[in-house]
């Protein structure tokens, strides 16, 4: 009688911890569905170039406890850090720019197709340095017909003070989960582009030079040159230069 109680306790507890199982797949299982929806509506919104959009879906992720991953983080740093400069440029999602703006007061930012909008964080980091140049021209306009002319969306200075403000705040908070996300070129460059919003070259540098097993692109070093050349600083804007040759990266008309 004893065996067969023993017996019944162990089904009991065997069940009890099947039901916790099932419980946990269910919450990942959500978890999972909720992250994938907001992956999507993140995209759309890079897509059509609407930072307080993005914005609303992140501060609503975070009050429903959703879990956001890298994808997520590149694609709302890189909303915030380019309407911090001025302009949005609809994108591909998970995109960022350049950071290359044109040598004067008026800080607008390139527009041509092919300079506005940097790499994926999908390209392989063991590539080349030459191939991912290649990349940054070619794979992330925001569409994929070469022949349509890319829209670039002004943003007034309320917008531009709020996105700076937020684009930081999300880039910390994207640093606290460091030990769950791994940290990606996209966004430190977005982080360095925000620097730049603000003239801080020396932020924006200091960015690239801590891609401590990152690899740097040719995007990565564009806020740093364009913040020291805006203000004429070109001593430091040297020191620009000489990193990229050494980190084998080779500067571009725009860069020179």
């Amino acid at each position: 009688m004893w065996a067969k109680e023993s017996g019944n306790a162990g089904n009991s507890r065997d069940g009890g911890s099947g039901r916790r199982n099932v419980t946990k797949k269910k919450k990942r299982s959500k978890g999972s569905a909720q992250g994938g929806r907001l992956r999507v509506e993140l995209d759309m919104c890079s897509k059509r170039g609407d930072v307080m959009g993005a914005i609303s879906l992140y501060d609503s992720a975070v009050e429903d406890g959703i879990r956001l991953g890298q994808h997520h983080y590149n694609v709302l740093l890189y909303l915030c850090s380019s309407a911090a400069l001025g302009f949005v440029q609809p994108a591909k999602s998970g995109n960022t720019g350049s950071g290359i703006t044109s040598i004067g007061p008026a800080q607008k930012l390139d527009s041509s197709p092919n300079r506005s909008l940097g790499g994926s964080e999908k390209e392989d980091a063991s590539e080349g340095h030459v191939q991912d140049q290649e990349k940054d021209k070619a794979d992330l306009l925001p569409l994929d017909d070469l022949n349509v002319q890319t829209v670039v969306i002004p943003v007034g200075d309320e917008l531009r003070e709020y996105a700076r403000a937020r684009g930081f705040e999300i880039f910390e908070k994207m640093c606290g989960e460091r030990e769950r996300i791994q940290m990606s070129e996209a966004a430190l460059t977005a982080k360095a582009r925000t620097a730049l919003s603000i003239g801080d070259g020396d932020m924006a540098f200091e960015i690239v030079k801590q891609m401590n097993g990152i690899m740097p692109k040719l995007r990565s070093y564009g806020p740093a040159l364009a913040a020291f050349c805006n203000s004429g600083n070109v001593e430091k804007a040297f020191e620009v230069e000489a990193h990229m040759l050494e980190s084998g990266i080779t500067p571009e008309e725009a860069e020179l």
